[in-house]
């Protein structure tokens, strides 16, 4: 009875993963990004979270009147 819960406690002090291989890569990309391609990501994404809101404020006088 004691050999497999010493194994068992020995397990939980190594953890359930005896192996983890973690990968960080850190310093500057290796392919720069250009202008044009940064413009063009931020207006797509610009536009995307303002498209809701800004159809919302358009269109709150039908909103409205339906009340």
């Amino acid at each position: 009875m004691q050999r497999p819960l010493s194994q068992a406690v020995s397990l939980f002090k190594r953890g359930f993963i005896p192996q983890q291989t973690r990968t960080l890569v850190s310093g500057p990309p290796t392919q720069r990004v250009s202008l044009a391609e940064k413009v063009a990501y931020s207006s797509v994404m610009a536009f995307s979270f303002l498209a809701v809101p800004v159809w919302v404020i358009v269109h709150i006088r039908s909103y409205r009147d339906r009340s």
